[in-house]
């Protein structure tokens, strides 16, 4: 058994949903390293190391199985605390949802479980869009019922200590007979996912924001859907959930380390559905870094 592994036993063993390390007896196994700065924070879906400049390249080497943060002063544990609540809140929300719900009470049940796991509030009014209403990029939940076979994306946040999180991700209503493959937005959702992530590569410290936006919109351009994608590609987010610079064809900010933004390309065609896939990414010295752990593959609602 692992050392992740037996410490996340006696996590569920303690009723415990995460643990962080501070001392350096405690963090040196995790870290490779013996040190007093840095914390380790492991929860029962992730294992977190943040340390700052002077130790990150020495314990990237020596571990595999964390998510490494370089630690300054705009990512603290309050940054972190932000993105476990938004990972657990879309697992939690998949695993619940189950044709025959409605839409208001899918939203119901995300925002209440949010604040079970520390949140004040959600950051904004919670989305989620089913079928055709995943056409509407902005719609708000409503008395709509999901059914088997359709799309529905939750578009979602949390207020953490002062700060918002911003998370959007479209998953597959599981059913008999229902299969990604087959679904006729698929092909859709590979590009909207290819979209994001050439946009993802884009950042790095000295980029245009408008360079990131032409990043995803040449994807979605190139496959015939630049009609269907109307809003700009992401934008910042701490206090307020949107805020300057943002990811747009018209914005020539350079980006900076420390930055926090949302990348977040959608495809959305009426009568039909839409498709939109966000995460919150750190500007690094090296590029960007993912602050979400959720997989961003098509994942059917309800499985364990």
């Amino acid at each position: 058994m692992t050392l992740l592994a037996s410490l996340r036993d006696w996590l569920k063993a303690q009723q415990l949903d995460a643990v962080l390390l501070s001392s350096r007896q405690n963090k040196q196994p995790h870290l490779g390293i013996s040190t007093g700065s840095g914390y380790v924070l492991i929860s029962r879906e992730s294992a977190h190391i943040l340390v700052d400049s002077r130790y990150y390249a020495d314990v990237e080497a020596r571990t595999q199985g964390y998510q490494l943060h370089l630690l300054d002063a705009t990512h603290t544990l309050t940054t972190i605390g932000r993105q476990i609540i938004a990972d657990r809140g879309a697992e939690h929300i998949r695993r619940f949802i189950q044709a025959g719900m409605s839409e208001r009470e899918i939203a119901a049940e995300l925002e209440w479980f949010m604040r079970q796991q520390g949140a004040e509030k959600a950051s904004f009014d919670t989305i989620v869009a089913s079928g055709w209403s995943g056409a509407l990029p902005h719609g708000k939940a409503s008395d709509k019922i999901v059914a088997a076979g359709e799309f529905v994306t939750l578009d979602f946040g949390a207020l953490y200590q002062g700060y918002c999180s911003d998370m959007t991700r479209t998953l597959l209503v599981n059913g008999d007979g229902v299969s990604a493959e087959s679904h006729p937005l698929f092909n859709v959702y590979q590009i909207v996912l290819q979209a994001q992530l050439a946009a993802i590569s884009a950042i790095r410290p000295g980029v245009r924001c408008q360079q990131v936006d032409e990043a995803a919109r040449r994807v979605i351009t190139e496959a015939g859907f630049s009609h269907y994608f109307g809003h700009n590609t992401g934008h910042a987010i701490g206090i307020e959930v949107h805020e300057d610079p943002r990811f747009s064809p018209r914005d020539t900010t350079t980006l900076q380390p420390g930055m926090l933004l949302t990348v977040e390309p959608g495809i959305y065609l009426l009568g039909q559905g839409g498709v939109r896939i966000e995460d919150v990414v750190l500007v690094t010295p090296q590029g960007a870094e993912v602050l979400y752990a959720m997989p961003k593959t098509v994942l059917l609602t309800g499985e364990a």
